[in-house]
């Protein structure tokens, strides 16, 4: 089950009570134990809900919970499901690098740009197959707008990576310890989505039902293994 992790709006209001007492809220938050902050986060995504209003996986819900307290923010999430979904667990993590808002609504204009251009160069030559038409001189224009739409969105690529770089150094620390099979190994998906999951993941679909059960079992255990050591950490920062 997609998880869709939605906050509230803060209105005008709260912005200037926020202002007013903030002073006594970090006062009050400097004075509350590690477990004390811990158990505010767990009672937090208690109340987090996807669209449809259903709470977060109860097999995700410690990681989702250890990611949050360490910094990484999350913005979905799924336990696994063998009967619909995805049959092993995710965790999509938010990246907003800066910057990265104009990038994309740049890669729109320019996306139009080349609609129009390939329409134009259709109706030019309608008996010429399309992957011919990059030799053409007349798609001149088109050759540069593909140029700039690819280096924008390596330019994205390479920004979302760099910010992926705490969780990054956090899976390297777990690993530096841990032997588990290449195959349950966690990482970051960041060509598209920032999703992580176990390596293996992607070929559960051509698994046998009592294998995909199995394999099931035992990303949700990694997943759960990656849970307790970013407590751990947490418990034991400064």
């Amino acid at each position: 089950m997609v998880i869709y992790q939605c906050f509230k709006k803060i209105f005008i209001f709260s912005s200037i009570l926020i202002v007013f007492l903030s002073p006594a809220l970090h006062a009050e938050k400097a004075h509350l134990s590690k477990q004390q902050m811990w158990d505010a986060m767990c009672a937090d995504v208690d109340h987090w809900t996807d669209g449809l209003g259903r709470p977060i996986d109860k097999k995700i819900k410690e990681v989702v919970i250890a990611l949050n307290m360490s910094g990484i923010k999350t913005e979905a999430s799924c336990e696994g499901h063998l009967k619909h979904g995805f049959p092993y667990p995710w965790v999509d993590i938010e990246v907003n690098p800066t910057g990265s808002e104009k990038m994309r609504q740049k890669l729109s204009e320019i996306d139009a740009q080349i609609n129009q251009e390939e329409k134009m160069l259709e109706a030019k030559f309608p008996n010429t197959p399309s992957r011919e038409w990059i030799a053409m001189p007349e798609a001149k224009k088109l050759r540069g707008l593909y140029k700039k739409r690819y280096d924008i969105d390596k330019s994205i690529v390479q920004i979302k990576i760099k910010s992926l770089e705490p969780l990054t150094k956090l899976l390297n620390q777990f690993y530096k310890s841990r032997k588990t099979s290449y195959d349950k190994t966690l990482a970051v998906q960041s060509s598209f989505l920032t999703r992580l999951q176990s390596i293996g993941t992607d070929t559960q679909h051509i698994r046998s039902e009592k294998e995909k059960s199995a394999n099931l079992r035992s990303y949700q255990n990694e997943m759960n293994a990656f849970a307790d050591f970013l407590k751990e950490q947490f418990m034991n920062s400064n």
